[in-house]
């Protein structure tokens, strides 16, 4: 049984993303406020999962990061920015800019993006955002966008001289934490996770039967690229290949009172399917639990980016058929 001191990432980052949204709409309040200085040291001493004592001579946010590597102190909207991701949704423009001989050309317009919408399109060259010319800056072109939410492009598009103005407003974009679902070879399926959003073991799921209706015998799991989530939703995509009536998670909080220990009830949809776990160094928290709780309990092979996994138990090759 895996065994976590909590709220270790999860609760201390969402402490600190709340306590940014609530300071940044008291009149644009800083962290270093007395104010909110005083409010952050109360929330370390009253929720933080162990005792600790903040440096304070440092600047608030530096000692909120000191605590751990996983501590943070949001503004309002870095806190809407990471609600998004959770949700799997991102708040962008949705174009992609490459520059090639002094010029920036757009690479990619995602579907249903603000950009698509506003008429953008693949090929086009950018030559100024809201009046501010580019001369084939890429990183200006970045800057610019990072920071607003609106912007006019001024466009080439084919042959033509004649500048285009669109403006573009940023907007929600659906994006997937499950963003690749394919197949290796003949037999092996392959999925890429990228986080354990809300949804995510939903979407598990739903590219591990399109990869079944394709003659999967044997999947990888990649998680190497994984930076952790939600514990539920990982338990959730857990459940998918293993049933465990035995606690395989204990979470120890401050107060004992709100100990817990989590089982993995439902019958597993893809219980003897041979299973492999690509880890990394990105790989971090939530993911880590994932690929460790399969581990324990003997269902998957571990493979880190330092190591070696040849071939999946249970699958033979065509070589090794020969």
């Amino acid at each position: 049984m895996r065994t976590y001191s909590a709220p270790y990432f999860f609760a201390s980052t969402f402490i600190f993303a709340t306590l940014g949204q609530s300071c940044h709409s008291q009149n644009n309040q800083t962290p270093d406020d007395p104010k909110i200085r005083r409010e952050v040291l109360r929330i370390i001493q009253d929720h933080y999962f162990e005792s600790s004592t903040p440096d304070t001579s440092l600047p608030t946010k530096k000692f909120i990061t000191n605590l751990d590597p996983f501590s943070f102190y949001f503004s309002r909207s870095e806190y809407e920015k990471s609600e998004l991701h959770s949700r799997d949704q991102d708040f962008r423009y949705g174009v992609s800019i490459i520059a090639t001989g002094g010029h920036l050309i757009l690479a990619q317009v995602l579907p249903q993006s603000a950009a698509e919408h506003a008429g953008l399109l693949v090929g086009d060259e950018l030559v100024a955002i809201s009046n501010r010319a580019l001369n084939g800056s890429d990183s200006l072109a970045a800057a610019i966008l990072t920071k607003s939410t609106s912007a006019e492009f001024d466009i080439l598009r084919g042959n033509s001289m004649t500048i285009r103005r669109l403006t573009v407003q940023k907007g929600v974009l659906e994006q997937s934490s499950v963003p690749i679902a394919a197949m290796f070879d003949s037999a092996i399926g392959y999925i890429q996770v990228t986080g354990f959003n809300h949804g995510t073991a939903a979407k598990i799921i739903e590219a591990m039967h399109s990869l079944s209706r394709q003659g999967m015998r044997a999947a990888i799991i990649d998680l190497r690229f994984n930076s952790g989530g939600f514990v539920t939703e990982t338990l959730s995509a857990l459940n998918i290949f293993v049933h465990s009536d035995k606690p395989v998670l204990h979470e120890t909080l401050r107060d004992p009172n709100y100990n817990n220990e989590s089982t993995l009830p439902e019958e597993a949809i893809y219980p003897i399917l041979p299973l492999a776990v690509l880890v990394g160094n990105n790989t971090c928290s939530a993911a880590e639990m994932f690929s460790g709780v399969l581990q324990d309990l003997d269902r998957a092979t571990i493979a880190n980016r330092n190591g070696a996994c040849t071939a999946i138990p249970g699958v033979a090759t065509e070589d090794e058929k020969s």
